[in-house]
C-alpha cells in the first residue's frame, strides 16, 4: 500500500514537472518573440534615425546646408557693405577697401576658402550654398598705377563736361587797369570750345587719387581787347592777388562725377614729374635762377600788393622763394625720359602756343625791389624753363603777360578701369599767336 502511494506521488510530481516545463517553454517562447520583435523595432528605429541623420535630406546634410547658407549670407552682406562703402566714397571722398583687401579679410575670418578667393579673382563670382555672389573685380586706376600698368604720360578716356563757362572779371585779373580805351577786360572760358584730351600726371599725394592733365591748354573766348590772343591775361597787383583763385576757378569747369576736384596745374605738379624736391623750408633741390633764399631790405616801398592797393608804404625785408630751372637739365627726370618731357614741355615756345601759367605765386627779391609774381612754363629759345613772372613790384611798378591755362583733374581714388582706361596716344591740337614777354 505504501509502495503504491509512493508511486502515485512520483507520478504526480512528474506530471507537475511536465506542466512546469511546458510553462517554462511557453515563457521562453514568448520572451524570444518579444526579443526578436524588440530587435526588429530597434533596427527599424535605427534605420529611420540613420536615414534622418545621414540621408540626402538628413539632419547632418541639412545642418551643413544651413551652415553654408549662413556663410553665403555673411559673404553677401560683406560684399554689399563693401559696394556701399565704395559708393559713399564717391560722394564724401577718402579711400575705400580694395577687392584684394576685402577677400583677404573674408579668408582670414574663414568665411571663404583660398580656392573660393582665387575663383572670385578669376571669374568675379562664387557660389556658396544657394547663393551666387558676384563681385566687381575691375581694378582701380590707383591699383593699376601702383602696379606700373598705368604710367605718367598715358592717355585716358576722361570725359569732358559738354557745357559750362567761367568769366574771369577784369577787376580780378587787373585787366580793367590795363585797358583804358573802353575795351572788354573780362575773359570768358567755355568748355564747349575746349574739348581737351587727358593724360596721366601721377598720383595726388594729398588724396591718393590719380591726377590727369590736359594734353593741350585752354583758349579763352575772343573779345574786343586783344582778339588775336587766346591766352589768359594777368596784370599788376590785382592779377597777382587773384591769380591762383582765378586759374583754379577756370579749370574747375572740368570736374565730372568721377573727379574729386579740377584745378590748374601747379609748380608742385611739375616738380613731382621732373624730380625736383623741396625741403621743409621750401628750398628746392634744383635752382638755376640764383634767387632763392636771398633777403633784402626796402625803404618806403609797398610791402605787398595789398599794401599798394591800400596806399600803404613801409620799411620791410623780403626773402625770395623764387626759383627756376631748365627742363633739359641732366639732373631732371625729363632730361632722359622723352615722353615725360613732351608731357610738360612739348611746344611751350611762344610760336607754338603752349606756354602756360602755374597756379603758384612766388616772391623774388633783389637790391632794388621785391617782385610778386606767378610761376609759368615757357621757352626762350634755349629750351623750356620753369620760372616766375613778376606782375607787381614793391616800388609800385606793374607788369602783365598772357599765357595759357592748363587744367588738372584729380580723380576719386575708387575709380576703376571700367570707367576710365588707357587709350592710344592722341594728336594734340596746336594753335599759334603772335606773343612775347612784355
Amino acid at each position: 500500500m505504501e509502495e503504491k502511494k509512493n508511486k502515485q506521488i512520483k507520478e504526480e510530481k512528474a506530471k507537475g514537472g511536465v506542466r512546469k516545463m511546458e510553462r517554462l517553454r511557453e515563457k521562453r517562447g514568448i520572451t524570444l518573440i518579444a526579443l526578436v520583435v524588440t530587435i526588429v523595432v530597434l533596427l527599424i528605429l535605427a534605420g529611420i534615425t540613420i536615414s534622418l541623420v545621414f540621408s540626402e535630406n538628413g539632419v547632418i546634410t541639412k545642418a551643413k546646408e544651413a551652415k553654408e547658407e549662413t556663410r553665403g549670407a555673411a559673404v553677401e552682406e560683406a560684399r554689399d557693405m563693401w559696394e556701399l562703402d565704395k559708393s559713399l566714397t564717391e560722394y564724401v571722398g577718402g579711400s575705400s577697401q580694395s577687392l584684394d583687401e576685402l577677400l583677404d579679410s573674408l579668408e582670414s575670418q574663414k568665411q571663404i576658402t583660398a580656392e573660393e578667393k582665387a575663383q572670385i579673382k578669376e571669374t568675379g563670382s562664387v557660389t556658396i550654398g544657394s547663393r551666387t555672389i558676384t563681385f566687381n573685380t575691375a581694378r582701380t586706376l590707383v591699383e593699376l598705377y601702383d602696379a606700373g600698368e598705368l604710367k605718367i604720360g598715358d592717355y585716358v578716356n576722361y570725359q569732358n563736361p559738354t557745357s559750362g563757362s567761367y568769366t574771369s572779371l577784369g577787376s580780378k585779373t587787373g585787366m580793367e587797369d590795363l585797358i583804358t580805351d573802353g575795351g572788354d577786360s573780362d575773359q570768358i572760358f567755355n568748355v564747349a570750345n575746349n574739348q581737351l584730351t587727358w593724360r596721366v600726371l601721377g598720383k595726388d599725394e594729398a588724396t591718393g587719387g590719380i591726377k590727369l592733365i590736359a594734353g593741350s591748354p585752354m583758349k579763352r573766348e575772343s573779345n574786343s581787347s586783344y582778339p588775336e590772343v587766346p591766352y589768359y591775361f594777368l596784370n599788376g597787383a590785382k592779377g597777382y592777388i587773384n591769380a591762383e583763385t582765378e586759374l583754379n576757378n577756370i579749370c574747375a569747369l572740368y570736374k565730372n562725377d568721377l573727379a574729386q576736384t579740377a584745378r590748374s596745374v601747379t609748380i608742385e605738379d611739375v616738380n613731382q614729374v621732373v624730380g625736383v624736391t623741396v625741403d621743409e623750408t621750401g628750398k628746392p633741390s634744383l635752382d638755376e635762377s640764383g634767387y632763392y633764399g636771398q633777403t633784402y631790405s626796402y625803404t618806403n616801398q609797398y610791402a605787398s600788393p595789398e599794401d599798394y592797393l591800400a596806399g600803404t608804404r613801409s620799411n620791410f625785408s623780403k626773402t625770395s622763394d623764387f626759383y627756376g630751372y631748365m627742363a633739359n637739365n641732366p639732373a631732371l627726370t625729363t632730361a632722359t625720359d622723352q615722353r615725360l618731357y613732351n608731357l610738360l614741355f612739348d611746344n611751350v615756345e611762344y610760336g607754338s602756343g603752349k606756354a602756360y601759367w602755374l597756379a603758384s605765386r612766388c616772391v623774388s627779391a633783389d637790391s632794388s625791389y621785391a617782385g610778386f609774381g606767378v610761376r609759368y612754363v615757357y621757352s626762350d629759345g634755349g629750351g623750356p624753363i620753369v620760372l616766375g613772372h613778376d606782375l607787381f613790384g614793391s616800388d609800385g611798378g606793374r607788369n602783365n603777360n598772357y599765357f595759357a591755362v592748363r587744367p588738372v583733374v584729380i580723380l576719386k581714388s575708387n575709380v576703376t578701369e571700367d570707367s576710365i582706361h588707357k587709350i592710344d596716344d592722341q594728336t594734340e591740337e596746336e594753335w599759334n599767336y603772335e606773343g612775347g614777354l612784355d
